[in-house]
């Protein structure tokens, strides 16, 4: 039983520890902040390459042009990201943002 009891404190130091490894804070807000900065990039990145790869049928100078203009849409499009994460979490608790930051990270309800 004492084995047991030890793994299960193990286990949750460890669940304790990862969030704070990823996102260097305990701050929920921070955390939230930054998950939703993460999942806009990931986003922002795949619809990139989505174009790039539609574009690259029109041959290889298509391809560079559209590669250039979507780095820099991609880099504004990330810096609006961060703003609209910034002021959307500016305005919650820290208990709506450790609700919003369970939902966002998990997809459950808390």
């Amino acid at each position: 039983m004492k084995k047991l009891a030890k793994l299960l404190v193990l286990v949750l130091v460890v669940l304790a520890a990862v969030p704070v490894a990823q996102y260097r804070t305990v701050k929920p807000c921070s955390m939230l902040k930054k998950e939703l900065v993460k999942q806009a990039r990931e986003e922002i990145e795949k619809a990139s390459s989505q174009a790039r790869e539609a574009v690259g049928q029109f041959g290889e100078e298509a391809e560079r042009v559209a590669g250039e203009v979507g780095a820099v849409v991609e880099d504004v499009t990330a810096g609006v990201a961060a703003g609209v994460a910034e002021a959307r979490v500016e305005r919650m608790s820290v208990g709506e943002c450790v609700q919003e930051l369970w939902r966002e990270k998990f997809g459950g309800e808390s």
